[in-house]
């Protein structure tokens, strides 16, 4: 065999530099925070799914599911869609979700108290109407009057909305509040 002549060139020890790389901390945090990204995307799939089931036919469900990488787009309108039209509700359980998840509140009266402020705070966007629907829960509480009153609340928002969409607005609440902490908890 002939050699070419040629030399594999080796790097000069004093002229090479050292490869660049990110530091130390970004290079923690990145991984995780991708992980927690397609967790976030995953469980958003299947919400999806549950808040499209009166809206598509079977077909077209059983064809999504089986692709959920050609979802993205879409899922995150349907999402969006769900809460832009029950806003007060989902954004309450939104907050309400993630005060829990932080244990900002315990499952007690303490839980009780931040959702019946976070409740009232949001029915409040509806302006008059929410302020109506505020008016009828409180009037219509009896014996103890602040669970009564948040069943009333909730009820005002079940006759506002519907079963389905009702649903829905707690289904995506209860994403929205979890996918938050899910994503700050990642790069904490």
């Amino acid at each position: 065999m002939a050699k070419t002549g040629r030399k594999k060139a080796l790097p000069d020890k004093e002229n090479s530099k050292p490869p660049v790389s990110a530091p130390a901390e970004e290079q923690e945090l990145f991984p995780e925070l991708k992980k927690a990204w397609k967790e976030v995307r995953w469980v958003g799939f299947f919400v999806f799914l549950f808040v499209s089931i009166p809206s598509m036919a079977v077909s077209t469900l059983i064809t999504r599911a089986l692709s959920p990488e050609l979802m993205s787009a879409e899922m995150g309108q349907s999402l969006l869609d769900v809460a832009f039209k029950t806003a007060p509700l989902t954004l309450a359980v939104i907050l309400i979700t993630f005060a829990h998840l932080r244990d900002w509140a315990d499952f007690g009266w303490g839980s009780v108290l931040l959702s019946i402020a976070v409740l009232v705070g949001t029915t409040l966007l509806l302006n008059v109407e929410g302020y109506e629907m505020i008016k009828t829960a409180w009037q219509n509480s009896t014996g103890n009057v602040l669970i009564t009153f948040l069943i009333n609340l909730l009820l005002g928002y079940l006759q506002m909305y519907f079963w389905w969409p009702f649903v829905s607005s707690l289904v995506v609440g209860m994403f929205g509040g979890w996918a938050t902490n899910r994503l700050i908890s990642a790069v904490e």
